[in-house]
């Protein structure tokens, strides 16, 4: 409840700081104000003080100043009765405003310190540029392109803004405090909307508050450092891997932590049911089938060509790289591959690791929906088995498991879902009861790891906060650039509702996030509205612009119709991004 206060509260006050500009600018130059507004349409309510009626209206979608003479320069306390100068300063005082606030706070909060996203890399997609950079989990990214990186955020600015085409140059440093420099090319991810390089964000294994970690005698405050005896920090994807294997196989799992005053200690857990409160998902029980060789980095410890199917691991049907990878960890034996067409024999190498697995080897699906099953599931019981290619769900076509998903959704419990499978050169009808999700947990969850930024003193912290406010600056510019160049998908773009979801969110965290955040939008709200486009404060400056080179106003009926244009413009933007903002809060 409180969240939702200050968010309310924080998106108002960046309102009332952009018009409040206009409206002491306007003060200033000795303007009447007859309307100080907070929202447009209707008065929902307000008070009136001297000449001026400030008010909240019904449509929360920015707000106004609405002054006197505005169309009649006869008016001695009017608007078009002052000089272009004034008039200038007046339109632009919401932008001036925007900012001022923005390079007043953002020093002021890197003094006492922010938590950012750290900057560093989190699991590596196999196959993207950053697998092929050869970026590894735990590299902490220094700057792009010369530019030093202070959070996550600004890594994944830097990729989705760099020039298309244009090599992006990463100063990084290993965990061991070791430096290098990698080249990479961004790639388009039209599933996105922008270019990616396959590093997701840095995470942490954490304990939840609830669950069987603490009723087990772990505190939630406690620093997970091993998993069985991996070594979370130095193999953290090993230790997930572990992790994920245990709760599949419904297993027991060791894990050790260490106490705030550094005592360690290590307890036996078991797996708990979740508790999905009456809204457990339907689910048939399939996942994405993917042994199918992409990329082999490895070609002379593994003889894997591209193309090659991966049959099995040590007499097991192989589903994903994982598999292979789990067989890897027991070192007590051989690890026994079948691949290829026809099918060969190959034994991975003594002390080959889940790591060099992961750097080398890139599997991928093959083509159309090919599915593992999960013992005991859905799709086991009707006979859908391993390698079985789902075609069709409802006599839809499907392509990937988000359609499949798609067509479970709207069922209820007891209803019956028809496929249509490929198996072999047969094409086989099957139906499908749809079961309620199950699914285990140890109480263990992931947590963004983060870094505060804290200047060492009042010159340290203008410094950092002058550049953070440009980079905001130079972010919107280059988003907008890149919008209209087709680099990033208009779909990204969002409104009103989706700042009041991310305003949330950042309350939820705490008052400097909270504030960081509006700084940002603030910002944001500031170049926006330089932007020329007639009816937005921009629009204006550029009429006075015109006016101050050629002497002489736009005519009032060119003002009218380009106003209009505008209008329609920002309305039909409004539109489009309201439209965006709906679907995914029903997505």
């Amino acid at each position: 409840m409180l969240a939702t206060l200050f968010t309310v509260l924080g998106i108002g006050l960046l309102l009332f700081f952009h018009e409040g500009g206009h409206y002491l600018a306007a003060r200033a130059a000795g303007v009447r104000v007859d309307v100080f507004s907070l929202g447009f349409g209707p008065r929902l309510f307000g008070f009136k003080k001297g000449d001026t009626d400030y008010r909240i209206s019904l449509i929360p979608l920015g707000g106004y100043v609405r002054m006197a003479g505005e169309e009649n320069s006869s008016s001695p306390d009017g608007l078009l009765g002052k000089s272009v100068g004034w008039r200038f300063l007046i339109f632009a005082g919401g932008i001036l405003a925007n900012f001022l606030i923005a390079l007043i706070i953002i020093p002021i909060l890197f003094a006492v310190g922010v938590p950012l996203e750290a900057p560093i890399a989190g699991p590596i997609e196999a196959g993207s540029p950053a697998w092929h950079a050869g970026i590894l989990e735990g590299d902490r990214v220094l700057s792009a392109n010369d530019e030093t990186l202070h959070a996550f955020r600004h890594v994944s600015a830097a990729v989705a803004l760099n020039e298309a085409g244009s090599p992006l140059v990463f100063q990084l440093q290993s965990p061991d405090g070791q430096s290098r420099e990698v080249h990479l090319a961004p790639e388009y991810d039209a599933d996105a909307g922008f270019a990616r390089v396959g590093m997701g964000i840095p995470e942490r294994l954490v304990f939840h508050p609830t669950g069987p970690a603490i009723d087990a005698g772990f505190e939630p405050t406690d620093e997970i450092t091993k998993i069985g005896d991996v070594v979370v920090s130095n193999r953290p994807a090993v230790a997930r891997l572990l992790l994920s294997q245990a709760t599949r196989l419904q297993r027991t799992i060791e894990i050790t932590a260490t106490s705030q005053d550094g005592i360690s200690k290590t307890l036996t857990l078991s797996p708990t049911a979740i508790d999905f409160q009456d809204a457990a998902p339907l689910q048939i029980g399939v996942f994405a089938l993917s042994n199918q060789v992409a990329e082999n980095l490895a070609p002379s410890t593994m003889p894997f060509q591209k193309g090659d199917t991966i049959h099995s691991v040590n007499g097991q049907a192989l589903s994903t790289i994982d598999d292979l990878a789990e067989a890897l960890l027991d070192s007590s034996r051989p690890t026994f591959v079948q691949y290829g067409s026809p099918v060969q024999d190959f034994i991975m190498p003594s002390g080959y690791t889940p790591e060099n697995l992961y750097a080398a080897l890139h599997l991928s699906q093959a083509p159309g929906l090919a599915v593992s099953v999960r013992p005991q599931s859905a799709a086991f019981e009707a006979g859908i088995q391993n390698g079985d290619c789902i075609l069709r769900a409802n006599d839809k076509p499907i392509y990937s498991l988000s359609n499949l998903r798609q067509a479970i959704l709207p069922l209820d419990l007891g209803q019956e879902l028809p496929l249509s499978l490929s198996r072999g050169d047969e094409t086989i009808a099957i139906v499908v009861q749809p079961k309620l999700a199950t699914a285990f947990h140890y109480g263990v969850a992931r947590e963004v790891i983060e870094d505060t930024v804290q200047a060492n003193g009042p010159l340290h912290a203008l410094t950092l906060g002058l550049s953070e406010a440009s980079r905001m600056g130079l972010e919107v510019v280059r988003t907008l650039s890149r919008v209209l160049g087709g680099g990033i998908d208009s779909s990204n773009l969002g409104g009103i509702m989706t700042i009041g979801v991310i305003t949330h969110s950042f309350a939820e965290q705490g008052w400097i996030p909270l504030l960081f955040f509006l700084c940002m939008i603030s910002i944001h709200l500031g170049v926006l509205n330089l932007l020329p486009i007639p009816g937005l404060d921009g629009g204006h400056l550029m009429f006075l612009i015109y006016e101050l080179l050629r002497g002489k106003p736009v005519s009032e009926q060119a003002q009218g119709m380009i106003n209009l244009a505008g209008f329609l413009l920002v309305i039909s933007m409004v539109i489009f991004v309201t439209t965006l903002d709906i679907q995914r809060f029903f997505s």
